[in-house]
């Protein structure tokens, strides 16, 4: 999660260190590339549904506050 939280905040211009961190965690390539893909997947549905105006059809749900 926190490689995908700089790759959305960092709009895909992550350093060397986050991927050196998501690394020494246990992530290979292929889960880099898959949370790459999550995060811009993520992104596209959510254009989509703000250009089609896509009615939420589910209680909104507060954004949980990140812990110092």
């Amino acid at each position: 999660m926190r490689l995908a939280v700089k790759i959305v905040n960092a709009r895909g211009h992550v350093a060397d260190v986050d991927i050196a961190a998501a690394r020494l965690a246990g992530f290979g390539d292929a889960e880099l590339i898959e949370i790459v893909l999550h995060v811009a997947l993520n992104t596209l549905t959510n254009y989509v549904n703000e250009v089609a105006g896509t009615e939420i059809d589910f209680p909104a749900v507060p954004a949980a506050r990140r812990a110092a």
